[in-house]
């Protein structure tokens, strides 16, 4: 696009003022800024106001378009003589000026904590067989602090067994777990085992 075209565009409505000024003579933004005022609103059919603005802006179109061209002279040609390598920027590498730490590795992963306790495996007590210690483990139960602390309803429900034997054990794993911690070298109380129910209600009498 050239200059006289490029000032219709951006100053008046394009292509028809572009071709008034084309049949009217005028070959350049030197043409516009040379003519008077209002002449060229004669011309273009404008105010002698908006030709004025017009014949003004077409000055400064040619001075920045001129300024533009002496920077263009006025630059240093590259050497094309030169070997490829020197007119090629330097690679990315010597040109950063910052340089990254490498990043640290990821941190290991926690270990997963076992329960918290003495295992019920572990422990010989009454009644504690291992069809049993199966049974509360598959409950949640695997530590005799679970036992002793756990809600025994809830427990007897989950195993399937009833409430009084499984307080039973609960007591024989207590005594058993006492009886590690006191050492192999001290007495302990001999618990009974439970008579059979005929033998209790012998011994209750005739109106238990």
């Amino acid at each position: 696009m050239d200059a006289l075209a490029l000032l219709c565009n951006l100053h008046a409505d394009g292509p028809t003022t572009l071709h008034r000024l084309r049949v009217a003579g005028f070959d350049s933004l030197d043409d516009v800024a040379r003519w008077d005022p209002g002449e060229l609103a004669t011309l273009l059919g404008w105010s002698e106001k908006t030709a004025g603005r017009f014949r003004r802006e077409a000055r400064l179109l040619a001075e920045r378009l001129e300024e533009a061209d002496r920077d263009t002279l006025d630059a240093p040609e590259e050497r094309w003589d030169a070997p490829v390598s020197a007119r090629r920027p330097p690679p990315l590498a010597e040109r950063a000026s910052v340089v990254f730490p490498a990043p640290s590795p990821p941190p290991a992963p926690a270990p997963v904590a076992g329960p918290v306790g003495r295992p019920l495996a572990g422990l010989s007590a009454e009644g504690l067989t291992p069809e049993i210690v199966a049974a509360l483990a598959r409950a949640g139960v695997l530590t005799v602090e679970d036992l002793v602390d756990g809600d025994l309803l809830e427990i007897a429900g989950l195993l399937g067994i009833g409430y009084t034997r499984l307080a039973r054990l609960r007591f024989l794993v207590r005594r058993g777990l006492e009886t590690l911690e006191r050492g192999p070298g001290v007495e302990r109380e001999i618990i009974p085992a439970r008579p059979p129910a005929g033998d209790r209600l012998e011994a209750a009498g005739p109106f238990a």
